[in-house]
């Protein structure tokens, strides 16, 4: 809005001048209110943004929300990674895999201990005693006596066998849909960590296009405002140099918040911790 509140300013002098024409003139004041109108689009957007985050958070209205990084930083360079090894790691990291792995191994140590109860029992005992009088010392005298006895005692419940046995082909049938879930998840798992990698890189390479863009652009605009003072440029050229320009700026900061939201997609994917 600045910029086109300026070039006005030097169309409006150049008028007085009568280098430029009256509608020419009226092109550069229309330049101003686009610039007014994206100005306010923007903050219209900002408050409809923040009031969804604040309904995602379910946070009080009189909450207000910033910015926590410079988005036009730049960031270290991605290295390029092997998928498989990019796969392992989420495997590793990922709270679904986590979940699952641990249901796996419940399901697995039920199952083993219903398996276990459709078999012949074995149990050790063993008891020592101390009284007065001991009931096992015949004939019984009024004084201390230890002793002891030791066991095995060999158990089968045939009746609990049938139903054991349901039970373990139960446990085995969820524990091999689990096992299918996790097959499930590694196949999309692999297919979103391929593709988060590739939109990271991809992203780094369209922020380097959008860098020489705008370089372009602002040597453009530089070289057109000029010849314009100098009355060698017309106000229309001015105007498309300035249009080409802010395109370019707004491209920028685009490749930047998609670079930073490339790499959160890519971190999530991986299981890593965001923020």
């Amino acid at each position: 809005l600045e910029q086109a509140q300026a070039h006005y300013e030097v169309a409006a002098a150049a008028r007085k001048a009568d280098t430029l024409t009256r509608a020419e003139l009226m092109r550069f004041d229309a330049q101003v209110a686009s610039a007014e109108l994206m100005l306010e689009r923007a903050r219209s957007g900002m408050e409809i943004n923040a009031d969804t985050l604040r309904s995602l958070l379910h946070d009080p209205d009189s909450k207000t929300y910033f910015i926590g990084e410079d988005l036009l930083a730049p960031l270290p360079p991605l290295e390029r990674r092997k998928s498989s090894d990019l796969l392992r790691r989420a495997q590793r990291e990922r709270p679904e895999f986590k979940a699952l792995g641990e249901s796996e191994r419940a399901l697995a140590s039920q199952r083993k201990a219903v398996k276990a109860s459709t078999l012949p029992r074995l149990d050790a005992f063993g008891n020592a005693y101390y009284a007065n009088p001991h009931q096992r010392v015949f004939p019984q005298e009024d004084k201390w006596t230890a002793s002891w006895d030791a066991g095995l005692q060999l158990s089968y419940v045939i009746n609990d066998v049938p139903s054991a046995s349901a039970s373990a082909r139960s446990l085995e049938a969820k524990q091999s849909s689990v096992r299918a879930q996790q097959g499930s998840l590694k196949d999309m798992l692999r297919r979103e960590i391929s593709q988060a990698q590739r939109s990271a890189l991809e992203a780094d390479v369209a922020l380097k296009v959008a860098a020489r863009g705008l370089a372009a652009s602002e040597e453009a605009y530089r070289a057109t405002l000029l010849q314009f003072r100098a009355e060698r440029a017309k106000g229309v050229d001015l105007i498309d140099a300035n249009t080409e320009l802010l395109r370019a700026r707004l491209e920028l900061i685009t490749a930047h918040i998609n670079q930073r939201v490339s790499r959160a997609k890519l971190a999530y994917a991986l299981g890593k911790p965001l923020g």
